[in-house]
């Protein structure tokens, strides 16, 4: 198998050719081709614990922005981001024809994806539960633009 290549393909293709090779009468009498190293296992606990990372790291994300703002719907939102942000990861990664390794996703979805809806979600909540005249002022300064000088039409 060369780095190009799947390990549920080929695993299977192998298995076949070992039967037909112990079974067809290619080998001396007593001889057995018998593989020593298959993968699938490690394929199978690997994929394992992508999910189980997955799922535990939207529970700690939801809990730990639900404990810092306090506010349900803030860490809901923040929750349902990760599961979207990897589904949206993947599918760019398959049309794009790359490999989807740990690295690629979860740099993709934890690191850049939920890191934005994190501040963002917080910055929105922080200034719902400022007073009008806090949001007067962020407006005006808003409106003011980079230079201080309010920009006139």
């Amino acid at each position: 198998m060369n780095r190009t290549m799947h390990t549920n393909d080929v695993v299977p293709r192998v298995r076949r050719k070992f039967r037909k090779i112990n079974t067809d009468g290619s080998l001396p009498p007593g001889v057995k081709l018998v593989p020593f190293y298959d993968r699938t296992q490690l394929v199978d606990v690997t994929t394992a614990t992508v999910l189980h990372n997955l799922v535990f790291g939207c529970v700690l994300i939801f809990i730990i922005q639900w404990v810092f703002l306090g506010d349900l719907r803030s860490a809901i939102i923040v929750g349902a981001n990760i599961p979207f942000a990897l589904f949206f990861s993947i599918i760019i990664l398959v049309l794009r024809g790359e490999e989807a390794n740990l690295l690629s996703v979860g740099a993709l979805d934890f690191g850049i994806i939920v890191d934005a809806a994190v501040i963002v979600v917080e910055n929105i909540y922080r200034t719902f539960q400022s007073t009008p005249d806090e949001k007067r002022s962020l407006l005006q300064h808003l409106a003011e633009g980079p230079g201080g000088a309010t920009r006139r039409a």
